[in-house]
């Protein structure tokens, strides 16, 4: 992340100062947008009640959700009970970090596997970028190498 902001500040752009101030602020980093940190927490929340519900055509909004939307309906396919249980959020400036617990039952194919009615529990590690209102950017880190392990689709690490 330091070489893009240091990139932004060799081409000509506003500088990581003025990044940094506007981070400390509690300011979007992208125009003359201010979105609270709080408001920023709130729309990552509500992505998550989203997916829970299975609303894939209301994540269509948020640009930075294009291989979420592509990617879950057969996630929640597999786990039509999955839920999402917020364990920890924070924000600075446009970015949300969120470390999640997943909790559902195995009812559905997945990577090949037929449905073994097991209750499944895994985590997941969320970082989103909020601009203007919106997720633009959204990485996630599932634990699927749990998942794997309790399928029995691999063998637990020795």
């Amino acid at each position: 992340m330091t070489s893009f902001w240091r990139r932004l500040d060799v081409q000509g752009g506003a500088g990581i100062g003025y990044f940094a101030k506007e981070r400390a602020n509690g300011r979007s980093n992208h125009g003359d947008t201010t979105m609270p940190m709080e408001q920023n927490k709130a729309i990552v929340r509500r992505f998550l009640e989203a997916l829970d519900q299975q609303d894939f055509d209301a994540l269509k909004e948020h640009p930075g959700l294009h291989q979420t939307v592509a990617r879950q309906p057969s996630v929640r396919a597999a786990f039509p009970d999955l839920q999402t249980t917020i364990e920890h959020q924070i924000a600075e400036g446009d970015t949300v970090a969120t470390r999640a617990t997943l909790r559902g039952t195995h009812l559905g194919a997945l990577f090949g596997v037929a449905p073994t009615n097991q209750k499944l529990t895994w985590s997941v590690l969320l970082m989103d970028q909020i601009v203007d209102g919106k997720i633009v950017l959204h990485h996630a880190n599932a634990d699927w190498m749990s998942v794997l392990i309790k399928l029995g689709v691999i063998s637990p690490p020795r």
